[in-house]
């Protein structure tokens, strides 16, 4: 926008786009906010901005692939949630509790579900 107001804008399409958000060899693509990609198992949906983080935190070489820890990342993720025992909070608490208490580090989720806002994301 040349001239953006001084408040919030909605931006409304008519035909929604799509991003090519491709990283290496795993392909992926980003519409509405929603990134779908493709691992070996199936493809995988989740919030673009968790995808934008991903792709630029997790390792991505010869000896240790970017597909084959996102894999690992959402196998560990389904255990989880099969287990009664473990508790994910939300993020709205977790930010709380991370001002309160001064933590940088966060326990207990995966690369998938981790909150960006700790260091260790």
């Amino acid at each position: 926008m040349k001239n953006p107001p001084g408040v919030g804008v909605v931006r409304i399409l008519g035909k929604p786009d799509i991003w090519d958000t491709t990283k290496g060899l795993i392909k992926a693509v980003t519409k509405q906010g929603v990134a779908t990609i493709q691992l070996a198992s199936a493809p995988l949906s989740l919030d673009g901005a968790q995808w934008h983080l991903i792709k630029h935190t997790l390792d991505d070489s010869d000896t240790n692939p970017l597909g084959l820890n996102i894999q690992n990342e959402l196998e560990r993720q389904l255990s989880w949630d099969k287990n009664r025992k473990h508790r994910s909070c939300s993020w709205q608490v977790l930010r709380v509790t991370k001002e309160a208490f001064q933590a940088t580090k966060y326990q207990g989720d995966t690369a998938l579900t981790i909150p960006p806002f700790f260091k260790n994301a």
